[in-house]
């Protein structure tokens, strides 16, 4: 796409879309000759269904976006961090305006690395607790307010990505740490709690999910140790191999 041009200095992270429009967010350093904690801003574009535009935003200076999901005509929520810090934000589209909203995961340092809408005006954040460490993090939003949902997995460990399968069911995936053991996390939504499935090999992070059925989705990342090799799942209904 052309149009609009290119933004020079920006950075484009997050994408999504329903038939009718959609969003695209990152960052734009706009003063690349100051630190980078204050240099830029939030890049956020609009799709109308036919066009994309870029949209002026009063989100502030010094965060950047990296994902977004779309739950209502009217309703879309972006995450993000401050640049160069390791703390969550928020961010809320009422209609008119994009403007931050409290966290709904209490306590400093939980970056949040994944956002997915659901049916019916639901969706999930999820990411990690570096405060303590502990276990990883994630919220629900059930269509009028976020709760804080706990997550079973050792501490230290982390959910990098989260997505909905048709059928309602929710995963969310990252990786799991103990001592010196890492091994890949996948986590399933029950509709009241997350469970852990197990997944095969050692030493995996996972970073990205997709499901076009619910017994029938995908989970990329890599090998943490060494040089790192790419990592590819898939779930056939029964376990990911």
């Amino acid at each position: 796409m052309t149009s609009p041009a290119p933004v020079t200095g920006g950075d484009l992270a997050g994408i999504t879309a329903t038939p009718e429009s959609g969003w695209a967010v990152g960052y734009v350093n706009t003063n690349p000759s100051a630190p980078a904690c204050c240099a830029g801003t939030p890049l956020v574009f609009r799709w109308n269904g036919s066009a994309w535009s870029r949209l002026t935003t009063k989100l502030g200076e010094g965060i950047g976006l990296i994902s977004v999901a779309i739950t209502g005509a009217s309703t879309a929520w972006a995450i993000g961090s401050p640049v160069g810090m390791i703390t969550g934000a928020l961010a809320k589209w009422n209609g008119s305006a994009w403007s931050w909203v409290t966290d709904p995961v209490a306590g400093p340092y939980h970056p949040l690395y994944g956002i997915a809408a659901g049916p019916g005006g639901t969706a999930f954040v999820v990411g990690t607790n570096n405060n303590r460490p502990g276990p990883p993090v994630s919220a629900w939003w059930n269509g009028k307010a976020w709760k804080p949902v706990t997550v079973s997995a050792p501490n230290g460990s982390g959910l990098n990505a989260v997505a909905f399968a048709p059928g309602r069911s929710a995963w969310a995936a990252g990786v799991a740490r103990s001592g010196s053991s890492v091994h890949a996390l996948v986590m399933r939504w029950n509709g009241g709690a997350w469970t852990r499935v197990s997944s095969p090999g050692s030493g995996e992070e996972l970073n990205g999910l997709a499901f076009s059925a619910s017994n029938y989705g995908w989970a990329v990342g890599n090998t943490t140790s060494g040089s790192g090799m790419t990592v590819i799942l898939h779930w056939n209904g029964g376990a990911w191999g």
